[in-house]
């Protein structure tokens, strides 16, 4: 089952109140993707109804009473996200190079494009990475430190003791045709480094970057993985570029590989 989290402006969350299990309408939402993960966030045009009359509604009251409060759920993503197992023999045949990423021209459209790769990560930027970010688990906003030492978020109309710091990690990655940024959030960075942010900051702080540098050396960098890319345009100083994010990371299968290779081997004619 998932969940996805719904976002309220500070006059409609000062009288939000309901009970668990209450169903609820949402009309003219907008929804909102980050990192893959989609949520919706209600807007001065929007309308909400709590429980409304409609058979939908009832079923999904039902169910919920029934057996659905004992369900585990999990965050709502996009069918294009990465959720795939990049490790199956379908995502590994369906890989773009890094050349063919150029010459299709992927992250230039309208629309943003999605691809798997297979490619080693070359260097990783370790002088800026993060951001302080929100405290709440449902914000994800810069704050800013204010004169008494406290960080305030806008969103949330809160001060904070001190922030959490989230990932925005950009790294090179190589491969037999070229080389390419990319840019990993929170949870892909973490995913990668396997540390929180604020762990990182703190390793780092620790030995003025020497030591860090040698962890992203010896641990991190020159290694292959699979990639889930999601390409977009972005415009700078009046010129269009593509911008690259992580959107799915997995470690080399290379059993799997070698069937997919294999695969691809069988396909060949031999003269």
């Amino acid at each position: 089952m998932n969940a996805v989290k719904l976002s309220l402006n500070r006059p409609q969350a000062k009288d939000f109140n309901l009970d668990a299990g209450t169903v609820l309408a949402i009309k003219s939402g907008k929804i909102n993707e980050f990192n893959g993960s989609k949520s919706v966030s209600l807007m001065t045009s929007s309308m909400i109804n709590k429980d409304p009359d409609l058979p939908e509604a009832y079923k999904l009251k039902g169910w919920f009473d029934n057996s659905g409060f004992k369900e585990d759920f999990k965050s709502l993503k996009g069918s294009s996200d990465g959720g795939a197992d990049l490790n199956s023999k379908e995502s590994i045949l369906a890989r773009k190079t890094i050349q063919q990423v150029n010459d299709e021209r992927l992250g230039y459209n309208e629309k943003p494009d999605y691809f798997n790769m297979k490619a080693t990560i070359s260097f990783i930027k370790t002088d800026n990475f993060s951001y302080p970010a929100c405290q709440s688990s449902d914000c994800n906003r810069k704050v800013i430190e204010q004169s008494d030492g406290t960080w305030r978020c806008e969103k949330c109309d809160k001060n904070y003791e001190k922030p959490k710091h989230r990932y925005i990690l950009t790294i090179s990655v190589v491969d037999t045709t070229g080389q390419l940024w990319l840019t990993l959030f929170d949870e892909h960075a973490h995913q990668l480094i396997g540390m929180t942010a604020d762990e990182l900051i703190e390793f780092k702080e620790s030995d003025h970057d020497n030591k860090l540098k040698k962890f992203v050396n010896e641990n991190i960098s020159f290694n292959e993985f699979g990639f889930r890319i999601k390409g977009r345009l972005d415009s700078y100083q009046g010129v269009d570029r593509a911008r690259f994010q992580v959107v799915g990371l997995s470690k080399i299968d290379y059993s799997v590989e070698a069937d997919a290779l294999c695969e691809v081997l069988d396909k060949v004619s031999v003269n």
